[in-house]
Parts: C-alpha cells; structure tokens; sequence
C-alpha cells in the first residue's frame, strides 16, 4: 500500500489522482516553515504500527531528518569518483559551525559494494553500533550452522527418555525445544574479537566441534540433575528454605534460561542442598544464619534498577549460587573465589553505577570540606572493614 502524508489542508484537485489510486492519506500540521512537522510524520507512522524507517529521499530530506535529530542509523555510500564543488551534496547546511554541537554516529560495518566504492553503516553510539553488531553475528553463526543444529533438534528426541524424571518439572517436549533455545543460543552468541573473517572462521569450527556429540552429554547430565532434584524434593526433615532454593535454581524453563556450559555446575548446586540438610538436621540455628546471609544478598541482587549491566547482572546470579555452596558444603569446592563482603560490594556498585536509575539520581555528587584526621602512631593497625555499612561509615555516613 502506498501512504502519502499532506499538510492538514491540501487542494483537493492536487489529491483526487491519489485517492482515485487508492493511496492511503495522512494529513498532519506543518510547521513554521510550511512544511509538514516530520517528528509528527514519524510519530504518526509509529502509531500505524511502523517502527523502522528506510528513507532513501534527496539532500533536503535528509538534512530536515539530521537537523531534527531524527536519525538513528545511516547507510554511508562512498563512490570512488571526483565531482567537485558543481555536484548535488548529499547533506545541506545543518548550521553547526562548532564540532562539538555535530551529531556523532558510530562505524558499525565497512564493506565493498561492487566497483562503485564503499558501503559503512553507522550508529548514534557504540553501544546501540555493537548490539546491531552481536545481531549479526548471531544470525550469521545461524546460518553456517544451519546443518548442525538441524541434526541437533532431531536428536533432541532421545531426552523423552527421560520421561519419569521430568514428569513433575514439565511436558518432555518442552524440555526437548527449551534444551535446543538453550544450546543455539550457547554456539550462536559468541563474541568473534577482533570482529574479521578469520576470527570468525576460528570461533565457527569451535561451535561445530562443540555440537558433536553435545545431546548424550546432555541427556547424562539431565538425569544426573533431575535424579538429584527427585531426591531433594522427598528428603525427610529439609529447610523449608531449600524446597524454594530448589524451584528457583530448576523452575520448569530453566533449561532455555542456562547456557549449555552452567549446566555442568548444577550437580555440584544440588549436591550442596543435599549436605545442607544433613548438616541442618543437627544445627538448625546456624543453617538459619546462613540462610539469611545468602537471602539478603539474593534479595539485594533481585531489586537491582533493569538499567544495570545485564552481563554482570547475569555473572552476579551465578556467584551468589557459589556462596551458597561455599555457606553450605565449602568442601564441594567454588567454581571461582567468591565471599559475601565482595558480592555485597558489587550489587551495591551496580545498584549506583546503572544510568538512569533512581538510586543513581538519588545519590547526587556532594562536595564535603576536608577534614584533618591526625596520624596513627607508626606500625599501628586499622580494625578491617567486615561489611559495606562498615565502608559507608568509614566514607561519611549512609548513602541515601
């Protein structure tokens, strides 16, 4: 369908041609200088339902479109050809003599387009430049291995093996199609540094090799992970706590929300459940303690602003299961060193750090006077910081 967008009063011999054509008619206000308003042009297209817009118009267009800042992208051709001062400029004057009141966009991708020259596409900041560049990548690993993960969702079927263990978690074949969004988000999200045809080349044969075999390697640890839950879910005398960690580490998707290569861990998770109610059974008071310690700290980490880095968010959910091992069964070992004191120190640095979250706009920068403190005698010791409140008092008092 053809839209043609008018002033609000338009000549209607200048429109009869059109309607009779059965164009669509949007007629908007104009502005000032008589021409339509094009935030309203885009807001109105918004409305209909159109979110992404190619404009391929002349130089007056795309100067309108810059001036307004109405641009998110731009497609940058370059031929290798001299015209000089008498060509048309693909750009008008936009009245920015300064560079620093120029709208910047960031070099997403540089590619040759036949003989004519060079094709770059741009973004407003590196960071919407590289999410469009992950994008990509991700539907081009797709496709180099569209043949692997075929053969992979095929054999995906051996996991109705299963059946009696999962019968109380979730139908087998969502289990079946959960495992696959797992394992092609896994071998299809790779970063590819530095972003070049041989790097790709390298981390492409890496995912193949990583599909081979990769469904009986799941379907043990499946039955590993699931006998283990069985067994937590009828143990006699357990933590109420540990019947709520157990839904929250194995809910009935948590396959598509765990990355192929976590999974290798939650044997280790639930083999700490199950010491901790051995352990609990003989000192309730101090598996108590402990709960609360790692229930405060989950907490914290749930109420983190949805501005905060997604990955550290993510990195985050998987150190606070460590600590529960740690609290719990220390001798099953961490996948990595952790301690509450950091992770307490890292939600509340992203807690602040997040842009545009509340906590960060509640925490305005203050210039204090600076105060003398007198020197400790020589070789005196500091009392160590046990905890963030600790920190905050030794820096001037809570933050709020």
């Amino acid at each position: 369908p053809t839209w043609l967008v008018t002033g609000a009063d338009p000549a209607p011999e200048n429109l009869a041609p059109y309607l009779e054509a059965g164009v669509t008619l949007i007629q908007l206000p104009t502005g000032k200088s008589g021409r339509v308003d094009l935030a309203a042009v885009l807001r109105s297209l918004g409305e209909r339902g159109l979110t992404r817009l190619l404009v391929e118009g002349g130089a007056n267009l795309a100067t309108s479109l810059i001036a307004a800042d109405l641009v998110d992208r731009l497609a940058w051709f370059q031929a290798p050809l001299v015209i000089g001062d008498d060509g048309m400029a693909g750009i008008g004057e936009l009245g920015r003599a300064q560079l620093d009141r120029a709208q910047r966009f960031a070099l997403l991708s540089e590619q040759r387009a036949g003989p004519d020259g060079v094709s770059r596409r741009l973004f407003r900041t590196p960071d919407e430049a590289a999410k469009a560049t992950r994008r990509g990548l991700e539907a081009l690993f797709e496709t180099q291995l569209g043949r692997e993960l075929m053969w992979t969702q095929r054999d995906l079927r051996a996991l109705r093996e299963l059946g009696p263990l999962v019968a109380t978690l979730a139908p087998v074949a969502d289990l079946e199609s959960h495992a696959f969004d797992s394992i092609r988000a896994w071998v299809t999200g790779r970063p590819v540094e530095p972003a070049e045809a041989g790097t790709f080349e390298v981390v492409l044969e890496r995912a193949r090799a990583d599909l081979r075999g990769i469904v009986p390697r799941l379907g043990d640890l499946l039955r590993e992970i699931l006998s283990l839950r069985l067994e937590l879910q009828v143990a006699p005398d357990a933590p109420s706590a540990v019947a709520r960690h157990l839904a929250s580490l194995l809910p009935a998707d948590f396959l598509r929300a765990t990355l192929f290569p976590r999974l290798a861990h939650f044997p280790r998770y639930l083999k700490a459940m199950r010491l901790r109610i051995e352990r609990a059974r003989r000192n309730p008071a101090k598996d108590a303690e402990r709960e609360s310690q790692a229930a405060t700290l989950e907490d914290a980490w749930r109420k983190l602003p949805r501005e905060a880095d997604p990955a550290e968010v993510s990195r985050l959910r998987w150190q606070l299961e460590e600590l529960r091992v740690s609290l719990f069964a220390q001798e099953l070992g961490t996948a990595e060193p952790v301690s509450a004191l950091k992770l307490e120190r890292r939600i509340a640095e992203l807690r602040f750090s997040a842009p545009g979250s509340a906590a960060a706009a509640a925490a305005p920068a203050v210039v204090k006077p600076i105060v003398a403190v007198a020197a400790k005698p020589s070789g005196a010791k500091s009392a160590p910081v046990k905890s963030l409140g600790a920190l905050d008092k030794l820096l001037g008092g809570p933050r709020t």
